[in-house]
């Protein structure tokens, strides 16, 4: 159940660092460690250097996790499987 909540929990610790950031090193470093990451998967599209892909990596994965739960809690599971066509 973590790993699904992920995406939101990356929301709330942005938001509440964001929030705090008068009161503490710390919630300074945890806004400046999450702009970098998300400037460094932007940055992976145009240089594709190690470090940077694999901050893409992270993120759209994370974005996915969100996207498929959003999908999930719109749609539901199927009740039925439908064979994909042209198969017997």
């Amino acid at each position: 159940m973590l790993r699904y909540a992920t995406p939101f929990l990356h929301l709330i610790v942005l938001v509440t660092s964001v929030a705090l950031l008068g009161q503490g090193w710390v919630y300074a470093a945890a806004v400046v460690a999450q702009v970098a990451i998300l400037l460094a998967a932007l940055a992976a599209g145009v240089v594709p250097a190690r470090p940077l892909l694999v901050a893409r990596y992270y993120v759209l994965t994370t974005a996915s996790l969100a996207a498929g739960l959003w999908d999930w809690l719109r749609r539901g599971t199927p009740a039925v499987w439908e064979p994909a066509e042209g198969t017997r």
